[in-house]
């Protein structure tokens, strides 16, 4: 299996590039609405991604995230996205509201993001939605991990409120149909779009990571785990 930090690297080499980063993807869902290769993360969290992946200066390369973890100061682990990119373009920070009434980054504002960028005359861009990691705000809603916690953590807020509600709340089959959902989501309402706004930019789309939901007794994305749930994510050009 390919490593997928070595595909980054040689894609960002090329002009005019958006690789499109589906947080917490899983491969074998994602391949029920396309057809995709899978890759091996190098990581099965988004910090321990960032880490592992991004390694070096990549110099013209911006960076639009939905992701709290994504900033231009040190996050928990220590990587500093201004080390790595000269532009971290904050969509958490500004993008934030709410999607049927629960608190996330809409798809939507990071084609916002994208289009900023582009207006900056970027023309190699990575970008991180927050879909399908939960919260779910598809057909079926679940106000989970909800990032309310990490944004204000991103933002150097101290005594951050938690989530009241949690993957073991709820139960197994909901949860991954809710998931599933959430990938429908965020295919319909970014990257469809982004990819008709876009159509002279070549695009790939990827994931920083898996997800369980379920297996092996566990939920979520922990660190440091070796599973294809978690590692195998999926490879398709657009």
């Amino acid at each position: 299996m390919e490593d997928q930090a070595k595909l980054l690297y040689k894609t960002l080499k090329g002009d005019k590039i958006i690789v499109v980063v589906l947080d917490g993807c899983r491969y074998d869902y994602f391949k029920e609405f396309m057809d995709c290769d899978v890759v091996l993360s190098r990581g099965s969290s988004t910090p321990e991604w960032l880490l592992k992946t991004w390694t070096d200066y990549y110099d013209g390369v911006a960076y639009v995230t939905a992701n709290p973890f994504i900033n231009d100061k040190p996050n928990d682990r220590g990587w500093n996205g201004a080390e790595h990119f000269p532009h971290i373009e904050k969509v958490w920070d500004w993008g934030w509201t709410k999607v049927k009434g629960v608190p996330t980054v809409p798809a939507e504002n990071v084609n916002k993001g994208v289009k900023k960028v582009v207006e900056m005359d970027y023309r190699k861009i990575i970008t991180h939605y927050m879909q399908p990691h939960p919260p779910y705000v598809g057909k079926i809603v679940l106000p989970i991990e909800t990032f309310v916690h990490a944004r204000f953590k991103a933002k150097g807020v101290k005594n951050a409120p938690v989530d009241k509600l949690r993957y073991w709340d709820v139960d197994v089959e909901t949860l991954r149909l809710a998931y599933k959902y959430n990938l429908e989501y965020v295919l319909e309402k970014g990257v469809k779009p982004l990819l008709k706004e876009f159509s002279d930019f070549k695009i790939v789309v990827t994931a920083d990571h898996g997800e369980l939901l379920g297996e092996y007794s566990n939920f979520g994305h922990p660190d440091g785990l070796n599973v294809p749930e978690l590692r195998h994510v999926p490879w398709r050009w657009l």
